[in-house]
């Protein structure tokens, strides 16, 4: 009776008292990732340990003794493949975890478990069995034979195994709270392994390893409950970077928290190790109505502020749902970013924004007036010159006569630079609109080649023109505006072209559109002005504007109201070889009200 209540015996109860508490844990959190794998081997460490009890009890009582023991070399066999699961699964390396591989794990135990119950048959397990009665109480002792050591060898391969997965997986696992997660599993390990080899070799007369469970139950129970390293691990890793300057938490189904990044550290005022495990609602106790408002919601992306008036942050609010491979529901990832500069930068923004279009309209009310309040006197300047230079007043001299005609060019060029200004001015301010009608092509074209003919042939242009012959007779559309653009983009093909000819094609490039394209010969235009050549007030180079003359306006023009027709323009151009501006257009066949 004594050595029922001894010392020793209240020791060889520590382990088993630890580990199947921690079983039943584990189990009752089985929907957990990798819990199922825990809780066997957790089983197999509860038996070993109650088998050392029994064996203990059994005292020098031989054929119980015997049973004893093949029941628990039973569970001790399969303690290296449980174990092994188990690290794949804790490593997150589950792809492994085959059902071939299963079976090839599983395979030679089954063997051994079958010499084990069958060695009265061949003595391959233990060769034989006595009573030892030197120690203090007598207990059975046996002599194990080839087929243990061949079982032992096997197991303790499969537990280096495990052993080299956890310790590079802490080595390379960046996350300082999970390298201690990893090192408490490998004690958990070592510790009983350490003390079966000593008792094997024999430098240790009685089987310590049921004291060394003590250790290994207290290292998973602080792994466990301390760090909750089974709640998430696998999922959560995938999603949290430790480097991240968004702050992030993982919360399990129970709204505690299983891990957080350095930046949320550093946000909530907690360290990792302080918060882990708590409720979220202790570790965000200063934003109550945030805990409280998204409490139940399991996928959100807003943007929440926290704190009043200069010292309000703003932060863009992202909550994941986490599932396990089964496609349950175990937790959530909320993902904060601190937006705060750029809520600010949006306000000088919006600010600056409403400045400019005040100013652009303010602009364009301006060019619109100043246009207008031009066009009177510059048409008064123009119909007196040109009475003038037809001797309607009287004889003119010869240089009285070049005299007028300069005045009547220059009021000519200064009233269409007021035309495109007021053009540029309704365009900006949607004020233009479109007339359309049905107009011929061949009286639109005329017009137009009229003009630009003179043009070219004062600097010894040709102009070739090409007009495809399913090309419509007709159009429907806003003939002076067409007129408008063409105008401009011959004009322009003549201006920057002082050798070589200018070409114009019209065709139908498919039944729904028709183009008007203008090539020349001229200087090009450079590739990185091509970005900018249909701004307003833009040129492709100051000296241009100086030797040629212009506004600016004419291809922003041009543009617009290319678009404002549903159509394109588009721009291919080589720096010394000449431009080609292509119009594409939409054929309108019917048309309301129109004659």
């Amino acid at each position: 009776m004594n050595a029922l209540f001894s010392a020793y015996f209240v020791l060889l109860l520590i382990p088993p008292l630890i580990t199947s508490t921690l079983a039943v844990y584990a189990w009752r959190h089985r929907a957990v990732q990798g819990a199922k794998a825990f809780t066997a081997l957790i089983f197999v460490i509860t038996w070993w340990g109650v088998g050392q009890v029994v064996l203990y009890l059994v005292g020098d009582h031989i054929t119980p003794a015997t049973w004893a023991m093949k029941f628990l070399l039973l569970v001790i066999n399969f303690l290296g493949p449980v174990l092994l699961i188990f690290v794949l699964q804790y490593t997150q390396r589950e792809r492994w975890l085959t059902r071939t591989l299963i079976w090839v794990l599983f395979l030679p135990e089954l063997i051994f478990t079958i010499i084990l119950f069958t060695n009265e048959l061949h003595h391959l397990y233990w060769t034989r069995i006595y009573v030892d009665r030197t120690l203090p109480n007598a207990l059975v002792v046996f002599e194990f034979g080839t087929i243990n050591w061949a079982s032992l060898i096997y197991s303790y391969l499969l537990i280096g195994i495990s052993m080299a997965l956890i310790v590079h997986w802490a080595l390379s696992n960046s996350a300082k709270l999970y390298r201690q997660q990893a090192w408490a599993l490998l004690i958990s390990v070592v510790a009983p392994l350490a003390a079966s080899v000593s008792y094997i070799l024999g430098f240790i007369k009685i089987d310590p390893t049921h004291f060394a469970f003590s250790v290994s139950g207290l290292a998973l129970g602080w792994s466990l409950f301390r760090f909750q390293f089974l709640n998430l691990m696998s999922i959560a890793r995938e999603v949290v970077i430790e480097g991240m300057s968004d702050s992030i938490l993982v919360l399990d189904a129970q709204e505690r928290i299983t891990d957080m990044n350095p930046a949320a550290e550093r946000l909530f005022g907690f360290s990792a190790s302080q918060a882990v495990g708590r409720a979220v609602g202790d570790v965000l106790a200063q934003w109550p109505h945030l805990v409280e408002r998204y409490r139940d919601t399991r996928n959100a992306l807003e943007e929440i502020t926290v704190g009043e008036d200069d010292l309000q942050d703003w932060y863009e609010m992202r909550i994941s749902q986490l599932h396990d491979r089964r496609g349950q529901f175990v937790g959530r990832v909320v993902v904060l970013r601190n937006i705060t500069a750029q809520k600010l930068a949006e306000k000088v923004l919006a600010i600056a924004r409403d400045q400019a279009l005040e100013s652009s309209r303010a602009k364009s009310h301006l060019l619109a007036k100043v246009s207008h309040e031009l066009r009177t006197p510059l048409g008064g300047i123009v119909g007196f010159a040109e009475l003038l230079y037809d001797d309607t007043f009287g004889s003119l001299g010869e240089r009285q006569k070049h005299a007028t005609a300069q005045i009547i060019e220059s009021a000519h060029y200064l009233t269409d630079m007021v035309n495109e200004l007021l053009d540029e001015a309704k365009v900006e301010s949607n004020t233009i609109q479109l007339r359309l009608s049905r107009f011929l092509f061949s009286d639109m074209f005329e017009k137009v080649n009229a003009n630009m003919e003179v043009l070219a042939n004062k600097k010894g242009l040709s102009i070739i023109t090409y007009i495809a012959l399913d090309l419509p007779e007709t159009f429907i559309g806003d003939e002076q505006r067409l007129r408008q653009v063409l105008t401009n983009l011959i004009g322009n093909a003549i201006k920057f072209t002082d050798q070589g000819e200018v070409r114009l094609n019209f065709f139908k490039p498919d039944p729904e559109h028709w183009v008007m394209q203008v090539g020349d010969t001229g200087i090009g235009i450079p590739e990185d002005a091509r970005a900018y050549i249909f701004d307003p007030f833009r040129q492709v180079d100051a000296s241009l504007a100086s030797d040629h003359g212009g506004t600016g306006l004419g291809l922003s023009i041009a543009r617009q109201l290319v678009e404002l027709m549903g159509g394109q323009i588009t721009l291919e151009s080589e720096v010394g070889q000449g431009s080609t501006f292509t119009v594409l257009l939409p054929i309108i066949e019917n048309q309301e009200k129109i004659s």
